[in-house]
């Protein structure tokens, strides 16, 4: 699996694309909408949540 430190701005930088987030979007509704597609991402990837939670 991906190195740590590069997994983290890959997967944002996929969200942001898949969810269509723009700039201009109020913060209330950017920072939501990313949260909302970290969770789809960790429900659909669980090893990979898994491994990511075991870094700390």
């Amino acid at each position: 699996m991906a190195e740590p430190k590069a997994y983290e701005p890959e997967k944002l930088t996929a969200i942001v694309h898949v969810m269509d987030l723009k700039e201009t979007e109020t913060e209330e509704n950017y920072v939501r909408r990313l949260a909302t597609g970290l969770c789809t991402v960790w429900n659909h990837n669980p090893k990979a949540f898994k491994w990511w939670s075991g870094l700390g």
